[in-house]
C-alpha cells in the first residue's frame, strides 16, 4: 500500500520535472552561437545551472524543516524566519556566482580566451542577475509547494525536490539565455 503510493506521487513529479527540464534547451538554442563564440560563458553555464538546482535542495530541506519543526506555519509564509532564510541564501549563491563567473574566466584564460574586462563585466552581470532571479523563484515554489502538499497530505520532499530543481534548471537556463541574448 505504501509502495503503491510513493511510486505514484513519485511518477507524477519525475515526469513533471522531467518536461519541465526539457523545455531548458530551447532557451540555449537561441543563444548557441554566441556561446561557442564566447568561451567563458559555455564554461560558466554547467556551473550555474547545478549551482542553481543545489539552490532548490537547499531551500526545500530548510524550508520543509521549518514547516516540521512549527518555526514557519503554513498559513503565514511572509515571516521574519522566512525573509532570513531568504536573505541568507541570497547572499550565499551571490557569494557563488562570483565564484563560478571568475572560476570561469580564469579557465578560459588559461584555454587562451583573451581577457576583455568589459566582457567579463557583463558576463559576471548575467550570471549575478540570473542567480537572484532563479533563487528567489525557487525560493517562492518552495513555500509554496510545501503548503500545497501540506494539505494534500503529500510528504513535501518527494514532490517539491524535483520540482525545485527542474524549475531551477529551466528557469537559469531560460533567464541567462536572455541576458546573454540582449547583453552580447
Amino acid at each position: 500500500m505504501i509502495k503503491n503510493r510513493i511510486i505514484k506521487e513519485s511518477f507524477k513529479v519525475l515526469i513533471l520535472g522531467s518536461i519541465i527540464s526539457s523545455v531548458g534547451g530551447l532557451g540555449l538554442e537561441v543563444v548557441k552561437q554566441k556561446l561557442l563564440v564566447f568561451l567563458p560563458l559555455l564554461i560558466v553555464l554547467p556551473a550555474l545551472t547545478n549551482m542553481i538546482g543545489h539552490a532548490g535542495i537547499i531551500f526545500v530541506s530548510k524550508v520543509t524543516t521549518y514547516f516540521h519543526m512549527r518555526r514557519i506555519k503554513y498559513n503565514k509564509l511572509n515571516n521574519r524566519i522566512t525573509r532570513h532564510l531568504l536573505f541568507n541564501l541570497m547572499i550565499i549563491f551571490s557569494l557563488a556566482s562570483i565564484y563560478i563567473t571568475f572560476l570561469s574566466i580564469f579557465v578560459s584564460y588559461l584555454k587562451g580566451y583573451p581577457f576583455e574586462l568589459y566582457f567579463e563585466l557583463k558576463m559576471f552581470g548575467a550570471v549575478f542577475l540570473t542567480t537572484l532571479v532563479i533563487v528567489l523563484i525557487v525560493f517562492c515554489v518552495a513555500l509554496y509547494g510545501a503548503r500545497y502538499a501540506h494539505q494534500r497530505n503529500i510528504d513535501p520532499d518527494d514532490l517539491l525536490i524535483p520540482i525545485t530543481t527542474s524549475v531551477a534548471d529551466l528557469g537559469s537556463l531560460i533567464v541567462f539565455s536572455l541576458l546573454v541574448f540582449f547583453m552580447f
